[in-house]
């Protein structure tokens, strides 16, 4: 995900500072996006089924979160298999996908303060989130 996001830049960047980006970056989802995915825990999600066989080592896994106070959510999630694991590389939610909303602005930030500049902003970011209690915290 962190190469999709970074696009031409991941090949000028360092591989310190790929390491660092990489990490920051999932430090930053996890805190504003993958964290806030335990508001679903009591919803349902339905996978549908496969719309195209992986034959090309990439696939789209479509579901449906279904909310009992507002419409179905949406969600695509991207994978491909580099080697025996599926990854996921990108996930839509309601027509919105993760990669193609960072790979702009962190292009931009990329542009304003260098690579070590965007990965300062990263950590500072996730420093700023407060701490939402995962499941057995509540």
């Amino acid at each position: 995900l962190s190469r999709w996001v970074l696009g031409k830049h991941w090949r000028t960047a360092t591989p310190e500072q790929q390491d660092a980006f990489v990490e920051a970056f999932r430090e930053m989802l996890l805190s504003s996006y993958l964290r806030s995915m335990t508001e679903y825990r009591d919803n349902d999600i339905v996978f549908e089924p496969l719309r195209s066989l992986p034959d090309d080592g990439r696939v789209s896994v479509h579901a449906v979160i279904t909310q009992p106070n507002g419409p179905p959510v949406q969600v695509i999630f991207r994978l491909h298999q580099p080697k025996e694991a599926w990854l996921i590389y990108d996930m839509v939610v309601d027509g919105v996908s993760l990669v193609t909303t960072h790979r702009s602005s962190i292009a931009q930030e990329i542009r304003n303060g260098g690579m070590d500049g965007l990965i300062a902003r990263l950590q500072e970011r996730t420093a700023e989130e407060p701490a939402k209690p995962g499941p057995a915290a509540r």
